[in-house]
């Protein structure tokens, strides 16, 4: 008990309940009423005492200036205490009706029922068998005597204590004026509430069904229910794991060494699960600046271009301080010592650092194309030696396979630094193995060093591929081209091919 108050103060709530269950065990024991309440005191008191050093030492002793979980809502009681209750109310209803009936609207969402994915079909599938092996265990199990007094006051017990622990399990998060529904992570705030939540549906299910055969059905379809529900989430944490393993892989192929002092930018978060600071540590981790990570000050930051830069574009275009916290963690940067990137899978992109130039890629959010002059792509190094796979730690997992995006990001990495030489041998490899990509503005850098080497014909075909498939590709490519003919105007075979690549691509005047 005092290993996980002292940690965390989700569960300071369940504390409160303590005093009850330990008169509800007891009680089938003791029969003496004095006797009862002088061992419930007799028990309770080692908690209890561990339970107020514990809020003690809170208040008291670790009080940081900025604490992020202070008592917000008994600041506002104090100034406006009728709007404070009925705040209290709104977040205590609403949270209430979350833990009995909204979070099972997500195990009938209408869009699970997908004949055409096999993992759908294989979670329903679980459901049933999960269902009716629960059906027959149960019953099949000894039915007390539903109507003895001791069953009722079984059930008058349980359903005081799911009551009590669904009000004053999740009090610590309501006294900082905080709810398990407002927010992308809140729901975690539901954990100290769930067991009162479970004993109060049973209790519930018990009074309103008369016949045990309907309260067994309905039990196990919803445990049921509640199974797929749980493979599920934890089909998408896998995906989550294997999205954020192929971005970090990806990023030190693209990025191998990056400057200290660095922001990194994107439009919105890259990851469901996981936010801004997590990806700053990670990519302290990623990079192994050992010497640092030891310090308060991180190497990096991550920061989402849509939480200031949308708001303040012109100062953060010319340089603006920037400043990173998480408790005492502190990052102090400057806008223009930055990097930005776009990373969306889902759509079937490789990760992209992106910097001025990149305007004409059609598949770049409009912030993300917004904020391109603030990218400084002189941050990113080469390695003295290139060991293979650079190093990355054993945490970041296995390398993703050597398949499309580990040769456009070594590409792009190569053509930062003009050595077309190595993108052209990285575009053959490519098409030895004969992979494409999905988006199709990934030719670029084979198609540039083509031009760059006058191989024409080579630029020629993977230009007229990229368009062929998507031809909203045409006006990075026309440009391309038009900007190597202006860089190279005696050149009458690439004027030829360049004349081609107009005619065909329908490049604009």
């Amino acid at each position: 008990q005092g290993l996980h108050l002292f940690t965390m103060e989700y569960f300071w709530g369940l504390e409160l309940i303590r005093p009850l269950v330990i008169y509800f065990v007891l009680e089938r024991v003791v029969k003496d009423r004095r006797d009862l309440f002088r061992q419930t005191l007799k028990t309770l008191i080692p908690y209890l005492l561990i339970f107020v050093s514990t809020i003690f030492w809170r208040l008291f002793i670790y009080a940081p200036i900025d604490d992020p979980n202070a008592l917000r809502w008994l600041s506002m009681l104090f100034d406006e205490p009728i709007k404070a209750i009925i705040h209290l109310v709104e977040m205590v209803l609403g949270d209430l009706l979350f833990l009995m009936i909204a979070t099972w609207f997500d195990t009938l969402r209408v869009e699970l029922i997908d004949l055409d994915s096999m993992f759908l079909v294989a979670s329903w599938g679980i459901v049933i068998f999960v269902g009716t092996i629960l059906y027959f265990y149960v019953r099949n199990l000894k039915q007390s005597d539903v109507d003895s007094d001791d069953s009722i006051k079984s059930k008058s017990q349980m359903a005081i204590l799911g009551l009590l622990v669904m009000l004053l399990g999740p009090l610590p998060v309501w006294l900082t004026n905080k709810q398990i529904i407002a927010g992308r992570f809140s729901d975690r705030f539901a954990l100290a509430a769930m067991l009162g939540a479970s004993i109060l549906l049973v209790v519930i299910f018990e009074l309103i069904l008369s016949k045990r055969l309907m309260l067994v059905v309905l039990v196990c379809a919803l445990a049921g229910l509640a199974t797929g529900s749980h493979v599920r989430i934890a089909n998408e944490y896998r995906w989550a794991w294997t999205k954020q393993r192929r971005f970090y892989w990806q990023l030190k192929w693209r990025v191998p060494q990056l400057e200290s002092g660095t922001a990194i930018f994107s439009d919105g978060g890259i990851f469901t699960y996981t936010g801004d600071y997590p990806v700053s540590f990670a990519l302290g981790l990623l990079y192994q600046a050992e010497n640092e990570l030891e310090t308060t000050q991180p190497p990096y930051w991550f920061f989402e271009l849509d939480s200031g830069f949308n708001y303040y574009q012109k100062y953060f275009l010319r340089g603006h301080e920037l400043h990173g916290k998480l408790r005492n963690i502190a990052f102090d940067g400057w806008s223009t010592d930055s990097i930005i990137i776009d990373y969306d899978p889902d759509q079937g992109s490789c990760l992209w650092v992106v910097g001025e130039g990149d305007e004409l890629v059609e598949t770049l959010p409009d912030l993300t194309r917004s904020a391109l002059p603030m990218a400084d792509l002189s941050r990113i190094s080469l390695p003295e030696t290139d060991d293979g796979e650079m190093g990355i730690p054993a945490l970041f997992g296995d390398a993703p396979p050597h398949t499309w995006c580990y040769y456009f990001q070594k590409a792009e990495l190569a053509r930062q630094f003009g050595d077309w030489e190595r993108v052209v041998e990285l575009a053959k490899e490519v098409d030895r193995q004969q992979f494409s990509p999905q988006n199709r503005f990934e030719w670029r850098p084979f198609v540039d060093a083509y031009l760059h080497l006058g191989e024409y014909q080579s630029a020629y075909a993977n230009t007229t591929q990229a368009f062929q498939a998507d031809d909203d590709t045409g006006e990075m490519f026309c440009s391309l081209w038009r900007s190597t003919l202006d860089q190279n105007p005696g050149d009458t075979k690439l004027a030829d091919f360049t004349a081609r690549v107009v005619g065909e691509l329908d490049c604009p005047e």
